[in-house]
Parts: C-alpha cells; sequence; structure tokens
C-alpha cells in the first residue's frame, strides 16, 4: 500500500495517523500467546513485580533469544515498516527498546521529549539545533502503539505536535510534570483514540498526549520508536542492541533496523 498525499498531509496536520485491522484473528493470537508468556516470565523473574502497569522492557537478558526474535517477527509487519518510510521519506531503524504494555491506571497530559535531560549535548554535530529538529516535518522519529486487545486509554489534542502551544496547554502540561496528576477535562480539543484490536495508532512523539479509561478493561499494547536511519537522532545514544543470536534469527527486512 502507498501512502497517499491525503494521508500525509493528514499526519502533518494531526499529529496522528490510525491503521484499521492491521492484524487478523489468527496473528492476534500468536502474538497474545507470545505476550503472555512474556509477561508470565517477567513476574517470575522478578523483571517486574506484578502483572498491572508495567512496560517490559524486551531487551532484557531474562529473555531467550528465540522468545524475543520470535516476537518480533510477529510483531512488526512490512506492511507497517512501508507506511513509516513513505511518511518520513527515510528506511528506518529502531530507538527505543521493544516493550509490552499492561498499564491501566492515569497518565497525566505530556509531550514525549523528556528524554532530553538524558540526552548528552556534547555529542551533537557542529550547529546541530534541538528546537529546529523537533519542529520538523516530516518528523524523523514516530511512536507506535498496537493494541491486543480493545483500547481506548490514549487521549490526544490534534495538531499540537509542531504549533506553538497554548499558554493554557503550557499551564496544565508543567502542573501535570509537577504533581502527576491528570486533569482530563481541563485540556481543550482533546479527543479519545478507540483502536480495535489490530489496529496500528501512529503517532508524532510531542502531540500532546494522556492516558485515562472510565472502565478499567484489560490492555496489552506494544510500543516503540522508530527514527530516519540515516539522519542524526540525539534520542538515538544509548539504545542497546540485539543479541547476535537473535539479531540472525529476524526476517530480512527486520535486520536492516537492528544492529547487533
Amino acid at each position: 500500500m502507498i501512502f497517499s498525499k491525503k494521508k500525509q498531509f493528514e499526519f502533518q496536520k494531526n499529529g496522528f495517523l490510525i491503521f484499521r485491522k492491521i492484524y487478523s484473528t489468527k496473528e492476534l493470537s500468536k502474538l497474545k500467546k507470545v505476550s503472555d508468556k512474556i509477561i508470565k516470565l517477567s513476574i517470575k523473574k522478578k523483571v517486574v513485580s506484578r502483572n498491572l502497569d508495567v512496560r517490559i522492557n524486551l531487551f532484557n537478558k531474562n529473555f531467550s533469544e528465540n522468545i524475543i526474535s520470535n516476537f518480533i517477527n510477529l510483531a512488526i509487519k512490512k506492511k507497517i515498516v512501508r507506511f513509516s518510510e513513505q511518511l518520513i521519506n527515510s528506511k528506518l531503524k529502531i530507538r527505543y527498546p521493544y516493550v509490552i504494555f499492561t498499564e491501566t491506571s492515569n497518565q497525566y497530559w505530556h509531550q514525549d521529549s523528556g528524554f532530553e535531560g538524558a540526552i548528552d549535548r556534547t555529542k551533537f554535530p557542529k550547529n546541530f539545533s534541538l528546537k529546529k529538529w523537533k519542529s520538523e516535518l516530516p518528523f524523523s522519529q514516530i511512536q507506535f502503539n498496537i493494541p491486543l486487545y480493545d483500547d481506548s486509554y490514549l487521549w490526544v489534542v490534534p495538531g499540537s505536535q509542531t504549533r506553538k502551544l497554548k499558554k493554557t496547554e503550557k499551564n496544565i502540561l508543567n502542573h501535570s510534570l509537577k504533581t502527576k496528576k491528570l486533569a482530563l477535562k481541563r485540556m481543550e480539543n482533546r479527543i479519545n483514540i478507540n483502536l480495535k484490536a489490530g489496529d496500528c495508532l501512529m503517532y508524532h512523539p510531542l502531540i500532546i498526549h494522556a492516558r485515562h479509561s472510565i472502565e478499567k478493561t484489560k490492555r496489552q499494547t506494544l510500543h516503540w520508536y522508530w527514527v530516519a536511519r540515516k539522519k542524526y537522532n540525539p534520542f538515538y545514544q544509548n539504545t542497546p542492541s540485539l543479541h547476535k543470536n537473535t539479531f540472525n534469527n529476524l526476517s530480512n527486512y527486520l535486520r536492516e533496523m537492528f544492529y547487533y
């Protein structure tokens, strides 16, 4: 499938795109089995303490190479990779370690620029501007949510990813960051993202977003970041690599996105 100009404009304007029924019922069943296995193993090995509100780093050494390569091969479909390449006009590489969300609590309003404190600015290329890089269109970094069960936890403010934020938005973001509390109804122009199991949400890291659901349903969501392969990315400095055996068990198009 080729991205239409309309879809590209929609992403640039709103900061997100939803692709429906990317995964079949059979594919979802396989993903659920593998992710359940990883969650149970994480609890057993005390990688996480409980089966609620956790993010699991799949690069953790407690997992076997076969489990990880099997999961990645199932989860990252070639179709999604090609969508993304067309959107940002670049080949891709993984930036953020693979995780499984089972988080069902509220998360305050924020933009995913909170990694800046961990950036080593001495490694910036000459004349590199972080501010300019963050305002680019198309953006050289994108995020994904793939729900394994129906999911209505995410709230976003469309168009907030690149425009100048309103004073009220800044106040709410600052208040949320300090108190770690969600003031859902205070944020204007918010919308709820309703995803069915097997849908794919692609979104801009700087879109204002939060997590909240009235009904506490089961949640298991695959989540990752991808970045433009050859373009300098300040957030890519400390991403761990895959084990060589895991790398060798990946499909060819996935090997290009990982380094061991």
